[in-house]
């Protein structure tokens, strides 16, 4: 893909293109280890949206923290972002 600014972690699935927003190619392998558990997550977006009707969109990601250990964050758009939100919260921690 061609585009401009790159960020490393986007650099084999997504690109900025040039009005700015991203554009997403896919995913190497959805499953990760998390916490020495094995995590599908394209099994947990499917999940997570079917919890909450009013998400247009959902993409769970591997996010590292300073000292490189993974977590999963997930980014959503919705018509009402404060009640999919809270929503997807009260899936996510059941």
């Amino acid at each position: 893909p061609t585009g401009t600014g790159c960020v490393d972690a986007w650099q084999s699935v997504g690109w900025r293109d040039a009005a700015g927003g991203w554009r997403f190619a896919g995913r190497e392998d959805s499953f990760v280890k998390i916490g020495g558990r094995w995590v599908n997550l394209i099994e947990l977006e499917e999940r997570l949206a079917a919890a909450a009707p009013a998400v247009h969109e959902i993409a769970a990601v591997l996010v590292p923290d300073d000292d490189g250990v993974d977590s999963i964050a997930c980014f959503f758009s919705a018509a009402d972002p404060l009640a999919a939100g809270a929503a997807l919260h009260a899936r996510a921690s059941e």
